[in-house]
């Protein structure tokens, strides 16, 4: 009560490279740096972010002061209701080296391309036959609104596609000397769901895993 809140858009690198596939971008935290700068700038006192887009060390000057309650953190299938399903061959569209490794081993025969751009782009993509399907995150689906309209089937973390670490889990980082915001934030945090992504995120970084290494 008697917070003002003033949203800043933040575009990342990330965002408007639509054609390089991730793993070649190369760049760490190519979804958060920019709002991560606008933060340690003064521009903003804290950043959103899926958690999953985070490095697992935060830079110097930012502390992560929330993770919210956790969504479901599974894949989904757009374009065939199980991956048993997909035509032999089929053409299947994603830029995530942990998705098409997965999915390579169900089923030798399919095929990769890069897609990249926001969720209507890449369900589009699907509907008009430019691939013949799409592996997403279930949580981002859901909080557009777009499940029932875009019949995606979930996918199996233990069996079939394991998640990537963090995901389906938003972060708010605030600067590490920003006392005041961070007792705010604290409000939102998850502690069981904070626990759950820490643990991942720690396994992440003993293997050196990210967009190039699945």
């Amino acid at each position: 009560a008697g917070i003002r809140v003033q949203l800043i858009v933040v575009n990342s690198s990330g965002d408007n490279d639509h054609a390089t596939p991730l793993y070649r971008m190369g760049n760490i935290g190519i979804f958060c740096k920019e709002v991560q700068q606008a933060v340690l700038e003064n521009r903003a006192d804290a950043g959103v972010h899926s958690m999953k887009d985070l490095p697992t060390s935060e830079p110097d000057g930012l502390t992560i002061a929330a993770v919210l309650e956790r969504a479901d953190p599974r894949d989904v299938l757009v374009g065939a209701v199980s991956i048993a399903a997909l035509p032999l061959n089929a053409l299947i569209g994603t830029s995530s080296l942990r998705r098409q490794a997965q999915l390579a081993h169900l089923r030798p025969d399919l095929r990769f391309t890069s897609i990249r751009g926001n969720v209507e782009t890449r369900l589009r993509k699907v509907r008009e036959g430019e691939v013949a399907a799409t592996i997403m995150a279930y949580a981002g689906l859901k909080r557009l609104g777009l499940l029932r309209r875009a019949e995606a089937a979930p996918l199996d973390p233990w069996t079939t596609c394991t998640p990537a670490p963090a995901q389906g889990a938003v972060a708010v980082d605030c600067r590490a000397d920003d006392q005041r915001t961070q007792m705010l934030l604290a409000g939102f945090n998850h502690p069981e769901s904070a626990t759950a992504v820490g643990i991942e995120r720690t396994i992440l970084a003993g293997l050196a895993g990210g967009c190039s290494l699945p």
